[in-house]
């Protein structure tokens, strides 16, 4: 049977998660329009040595996140979609242009 070490009653420091904060979806509307015919992988990380977490279908809307600190990556797009949260081919993706 294995024992636990700790006095009963010990406090228990708790951590905020940063990660899961950081890539939460925002209450937008999508701003921006897949656009590859084959489909596009969103990926884990912002490289193709990531693993894909899915495709996203051409013609689909997403929504573009901004990066904490005004971090770009240039190439990829951190993008939220109603099945994924993850990173795109930056080359992909189809932004409104400003107005």
């Amino acid at each position: 049977m294995a024992r636990k070490n700790e006095p009963k009653g010990a406090p228990v420091e708790e951590t905020k998660d940063q990660t899961a904060e950081e890539v939460k979806a925002p209450d937008k509307s999508p701003n921006a329009v897949v656009k590859a015919a084959a489909g596009l992988n969103v990926r884990m990380g912002p490289h193709k040595s990531y693993p894909s977490m899915g495709i996203l279908a051409d013609g689909a809307q997403v929504e573009a996140l901004e990066l904490p600190g005004g971090v770009r990556v240039p190439g990829w797009y951190l993008v939220t979609a109603p099945d994924y949260t993850g990173w795109v081919d930056a080359e992909f993706i189809a932004l409104p242009e400003a107005e």
